[in-house]
């Protein structure tokens, strides 16, 4: 800890010592946005304080702050009272505000000092809600360094996008908020600890500046637009690591007007004219080659690549929830897709491509470039038996299905999506599947085996073999939940 925080830390004992002694009633509220310098500093009030101490961790749903520590003064008869968890409560305003109407009973029935741990965020709501309660409480704070908060940063960011890395393309990172976003207390954290070194007029280099909006971003709740902004802007902050001496000439993005449909929904062309005109890039082998070409950091390229993959997503998932959109949004997927794939080739990091591809191949297929989807199936199939994983392997193999069926090569089509089936059967989808996110985790081993039975029973059909087609559907129709994919199982029925 720095000077300040050992300072602020004898100062806290020398209070609580001088009230647990006096019998006094106070209510210390102590500032610290960090969970790990609460703990270092909770493992230093154990050694350095000799007063008997309770310490309480208050349960996210708990409604009733007086009748908890009440509870247990009775059971335990500290000195003092520690209480922390007060970000974590899903009711704090209701907390805070029964708190306040009943300060006097806290008096009376608490004659010894009680500490709050809490950050910025709490102390905001007790200013807002609890306003005479406010005006009882001592205020100490916790500060770490310019090196710990940037350190905090840091540390995080490489956590969540080695998670982000070891994943690779998982279909639940898609379609709904992914595990690896932040916790709301967390979050906290990180804006808290941004805001400090703003305040301290610290400023990010790009590479953790960028890092961080991408963290901050990821599984969050902000709007579809807001995320796109902010994607494109960590995007650029990697790109802006990189010297601009390194970098060649970047062709001209192409025209907006290109991207644009001949029917746009009432009130949605401005919309999209303003997110395609600020998506439209180079081709992907450009922005590689000058970019990266003269650049041997690693790490920002694995994070460059992760940006390019959630900025695919993006689109992608756009392109579905608007369907007049749809072909232009998807073009727009697969080159962030292509240079996701383009990256990591480049950075020798193949077994980072193997994880990433199958989001090109699924791209191609809602295109219907069979013969781009029939290359990439391919490519796919051969990282996966490289780097073993036989789920993303069936998957592969279903592609290289799709593109067969596309080219009415139906007998082609037959044989691959039966081993992709097959393969599928005998392999469990991935463990690396957020199972809190997902009521059904079975839901993406029913959707790909759903998309190869359509498969089988539309070749089927192309060679004449009805009841064999009929069959293929019926079981199709049962491995798929309509909740999750109603695409596909409208596809089924049809």
């Amino acid at each position: 800890m720095n000077e300040n925080a050992e300072e602020a830390l004898e100062e806290l004992i020398w209070a609580l010592e001088t009230q647990a002694n006096a019998d006094e009633f106070n209510i210390l509220v102590v500032r610290c946005n960090l969970a790990s310098l609460r703990k270092r500093l909770e493992k230093r009030l154990r050694s350095q304080c000799e007063l008997k101490i309770c310490w309480v961790e208050l349960e996210p749903s708990l409604t009733r702050l007086f009748a908890t520590l009440q509870s247990r003064l009775c059971q335990n008869q500290p000195q003092v009272l520690m209480v922390s968890g007060f970000e974590d409560l899903k009711n704090l305003d209701s907390v805070l505000t029964g708190v306040n109407q009943i300060r006097e009973e806290f008096r009376k029935k608490f004659p010894l000092p009680m500490v709050w741990w809490v950050n910025d965020y709490a102390i905001a709501q007790i200013k807002r809600v609890a306003p005479d309660l406010e005006s009882w409480v001592t205020t100490v704070e916790f500060d770490l360094s310019n090196e710990d908060l940037v350190d905090f940063i840091q540390n995080l960011a490489d956590d969540i996008f080695e998670k982000f890395l070891t994943r690779g393309a998982v279909r639940a990172l898609d379609y709904v908020n992914s595990d690896l976003g932040l916790p709301f207390s967390r979050r906290q954290e990180l804006l808290a600890t941004q805001q400090e070194l703003r305040d301290r007029g610290i400023q990010l280099d790009p590479y953790l500046e960028g890092s961080l909006t991408f963290i901050l971003t990821l599984g969050s709740s902000m709007s579809l637009a807001d995320s796109l902004i902010q994607y494109e802007r960590s995007l650029q902050l990697f790109e802006n690591c990189c010297q601009q001496g390194d970098r060649e000439e970047i062709p001209s993005p192409a025209s907006p007007r290109e991207l644009q449909t001949d029917n746009p929904p009432e009130n949605s062309e401005n919309e999209w004219q303003a997110l395609a005109h600020r998506s439209s890039k180079p081709k992907p082998s450009a922005i590689v080659q000058t970019i990266f070409s003269h650049l041997d950091q690693s790490r920002i390229k694995e994070r460059y690549g992760c940006l390019a993959y959630c900025l695919g997503v993006w689109w992608r998932n756009y392109g579905i929830q608007h369907p007049v959109y749809g072909e232009p949004a998807f073009e727009l997927a697969k080159d962030y897709f292509h240079q996701t794939i383009g990256i990591f080739e480049n950075a020798n990091r193949l077994d980072l491509a193997a994880k990433f591809i199958n989001a090109l191949g699924d791209i191609l297929e809602r295109l219907q470039d069979w013969e781009e989807l029939a290359e990439i199936g391919n490519k796919a199939a051969g990282l996966h038996q490289t780097y073993p994983n036989d789920f993303r392997l069936a998957r592969a193999y279903g592609l290289q299905a799709a593109a067969a069926l596309g080219k009415q090569d139906f007998t082609g089509a037959i044989e691959l999506a039966g081993k992709a089936f097959s393969l599928s059967q005998q392999t469990p989808p991935d463990a690396l599947i957020p199972k809190k996110e997902i009521p059904n985790l079975e839901w993406v081993r029913s959707f790909n085996q759903a998309s190869y039975l359509l498969v089988l029973a539309k070749a089927k059909k192309a060679l004449g073999s009805m009841r064999e087609a009929v069959e293929q559907l019926e079981i199709a129709k049962t491995k798929t939940e309509p909740i999750y994919e109603p695409q596909i199982y409208i596809k089924i029925l049809q």
